[in-house]
């Protein structure tokens, strides 16, 4: 029996029969066994059978990879992370372009920090005056992302557009990060920020070989008020606030 005539078979079982017998006819053919997992998932899935496809995937003897292949499918499924509906294309409105400017306008330089959605880097801006003044450079995967078998959801596009749009709104003034440009792909996402080089907060003080000064106790909790302040005046909370997050 060849794919296609094997393919036109299950959709007939799945309309007319039960799970266990399209079970049945897949561990009867001689095809690549992670193509059958992926078609179980897939009748599964629609049928919402979980139960039915675990024990299909148990009896059946199907190989190690493929059963990995199927966990991962089933996550997905879960997790809502639908591979067709996808992130939109483009999630803001306004940005300072695509990936061919990010590229003409700035230069990468050491990757800072990463974490599960992309990383941070240093980069250059070729066509300000202050080249020699870094910027640091958050680079965020749109869609689904796997990283040390771990599946991470996208992140939603109302997050992403509600951080931009504070950090605009607060122009960087009164010691509030400055948002320098934003730029996005289908894929990835550029928001390029001033460089705060000094290190979080907690590590500056944990590494004090004496104890912090008065004035520089009443310089931190000035700057810190002042930019609570600022976001007040704007409508927004931080809602995190503590010493890891502060530079």
């Amino acid at each position: 029996m060849n794919l296609r005539h094997f393919w036109y078979k299950l959709r007939y079982l799945t309309r007319s029969t039960h799970f266990c017998n399209i079970v049945a006819e897949v561990s009867h053919q001689q095809s690549d066994k992670i193509v059958c997992c992926s078609v179980l998932f897939t009748i599964g899935v629609r049928r919402l059978c979980f139960r039915q496809m675990l024990r299909a995937v148990v009896e059946e003897h199907i190989s190690y990879l493929s059963i990995q292949l199927f966990l991962l499918l089933v996550q997905i499924y879960i997790m809502g992370a639908c591979l067709s509906a996808g992130t939109p294309a483009h999630i803001f409105d306004t940005v300072d372009g695509d990936e061919r400017a990010y590229q003409e306008r700035f230069l990468e330089d050491q990757v800072l920090g990463e974490g599960e959605f992309g990383q941070v880097r240093m980069v250059h801006d070729t066509k300000s005056s202050s080249k020699d003044q870094p910027l640091a450079c958050k680079v965020l995967r749109k869609g689904v992302v796997f990283k040390d078998n771990v599946l991470y959801s996208p992140l939603k596009p109302h997050v992403l557009r509600g951080e931009v749009e504070m950090l605009r709104r607060l122009a960087g003034e009164n010691y509030c990060l400055q948002l320098v440009a934003v730029y996005e792909t289908p894929k990835l996402i550029y928001m390029i920020t001033e460089y705060c080089g000094g290190g979080e907060m907690m590590e500056y003080v944990s590494n004090l070989e004496q104890d912090l000064r008065s004035e520089d106790v009443s310089r931190i909790a000035y700057q810190l008020l002042s930019a609570i302040d600022h976001c007040a005046k704007h409508q927004i909370i931080h809602r995190d606030i503590k010493p890891e997050n502060g530079t």
